[in-house]
């Protein structure tokens, strides 16, 4: 909040991706704030598990959760680190928390193109999931292009530590 007081800061302008298990887009603290809240969402929603969903959806939670963290406030009570910018999302894991690598990987490039448009690209990629092999270098390709594109890479560094290579992939990529 003393971002927010201080500077006026809450996120303005800034387009933040969820890649998770996806997202409610009706929930109170994040409908006014989802990119495709006029009911296009083939620039703000892509599922790549076996569900396919046309809309934000997520029967598992965690997604709903973390983008409630980032953004959530919409035009109610601000309950998100910024809580005026704009979210889009991709479901990874499906209701059961099961995700391929496959389906991980489409996901990566889709947040470089939402539905095939570049200019449509959020500023960061908010990722609350990751593997607890700090030496996986499965996804690092991936995270390179976001960067090279100009997409900000977060995410979450395990729950494994404090002991030295507790820190899990992607999260341990040096970039």
């Amino acid at each position: 909040t003393k971002v927010w007081g201080d500077y006026g800061i809450k996120g303005q302008g800034v387009v933040v991706g969820i890649m998770d298990t996806g997202v409610d887009w009706t929930h109170e603290a994040l409908k006014k704030n989802y990119r495709g809240r006029d009911g296009d969402h083939q620039h703000s929603w892509a599922d790549f598990t076996r569900h396919h969903y046309s809309v934000p959806t997520d029967g598992h939670g965690h997604g709903t959760h973390v983008a409630g963290t980032a953004v959530g406030g919409g035009s109610g009570k601000p309950i998100g680190v910024a809580p005026e910018a704009e979210w889009i999302a991709a479901k990874i894991f499906d209701d059961s928390g099961y995700a391929t690598t496959s389906g991980i990987h489409a996901a990566f490039e889709w947040f470089m193109a939402p539905g095939g448009n570049p200019k449509m690209a959020p500023h960061i990629v908010n990722n609350s999931w990751g593997s607890s092999d700090s030496y996986s270098t499965e996804y690092y390709e991936d995270v390179a292009a976001w960067i090279s594109a100009g997409i900000f890479p977060l995410f979450a560094a395990g729950n494994d530590g404090p002991l030295t290579s507790s820190v899990g992939s992607p999260a341990s990529f040096p970039h």
